[in-house]
């Protein structure tokens, strides 16, 4: 009896779906590692440009500290205020608790609590509310030192909304280009699959026109792997029982030859005798 049509769809569906689902997998890890990275260097990106900014800051607020002038240092961090409007606050703060606060509403002298006093005077940063708005900024401190004196602490916020924004359209993309992967990887699995299971079906093929009878059936793959060595193991069987069908045939032959000719010289034998009777 013929294989079932549906043998075809079920191996290539298979071997399909196994290849498809490795791909999947690498491309789904591969997202999973890229997301965290791409918010990573967003927020080096804003710490960066922060830094910039402290460290101007510091350079025109260091002269200032002695004389305790700090009208340049206003007119500085006004200047910033207005040419970046990523920049939520600016505030610069002694040891004491003085403060000098900088926002796009202008600017104000207060006294900070502890919060804006960092234990350990190394730079860092936090994703916190700001100062004068609602919203949660990318918040920077820096030391300020001067003369091998720790003065107090400069801090930047900016503005999230760009972060939100490129990080958003950073996902979209990764995104994209994740599903266009997997189409391509669906592509190239049904390809690899016909390829890889195209041998397995000539094999079976010539197994069935052997089944039904026919000891001239022989598989023509090379495949260069397992496959080939059992089409060859399967080619030399045939050979074998085809051989073997031959010598029954032959010998089948003869024998009814043999079989033939003791009957004629039986009958004739007969007739003779029945011929000499008669006489």
């Amino acid at each position: 009896p013929a294989m079932k049509p549906h043998f075809r769809m079920r191996i290539l569906t298979r071997t399909t779906l196994l290849s498809w689902g490795v791909a999947v997998v690498a491309i789904a890890t591969f997202a999973f590692v890229l997301v965290p990275l791409q918010r990573r260097m967003l927020l080096e990106g804003l710490e960066s440009k922060a830094r910039v900014m402290a460290a101007s800051i510091q350079d025109v607020t260091s002269g200032a500290l002695v004389s305790e002038d700090y009208s340049t240092v206003v007119d500085h961090c006004m200047e910033i205020l207005r040419s970046e409007s990523a920049v939520s606050h600016i505030a610069i703060v002694r040891n004491d608790g003085f403060a000098l606060i900088y926002t796009h509403e202008g600017w104000r002298n207060d006294t900070l609590t502890e919060a804006w006093l960092p234990k350990t005077r190394e730079p860092g940063w936090e994703l916190a509310k700001g100062t004068g708005t609602p919203n949660t900024v990318f918040a920077y401190r820096h030391p300020l030192d001067y003369s091998a004196i720790e003065w107090g602490w400069i801090h930047v916020g900016l503005s999230l909304d760009s972060y939100h924004r490129n990080l958003k359209e950073m996902r979209l993309r990764t995104t994209q280009a994740g599903l266009a992967c997997a189409a391509l990887g669906l592509l190239g699995s049904i390809l690899y699959a016909r390829r890889l299971v195209r041998p397995l079906l000539v094999l079976r093929d010539s197994v069935q026109r052997l089944a039904g009878g026919d000891l001239s059936s022989r598989a023509d793959v090379s495949s260069g792997d397992e496959v080939e060595h059992l089409a060859d193991s399967f080619n030399r069987m045939a050979s074998s029982l085809q051989s073997s069908h031959q010598e029954l045939q032959d010998a089948h032959s003869f024998t009814t030859s043999i079989f033939s000719s003791m009957n004629d010289a039986l009958l004739v034998g007969v007739f003779k005798g029945l011929g000499d009777v008669a006489d």
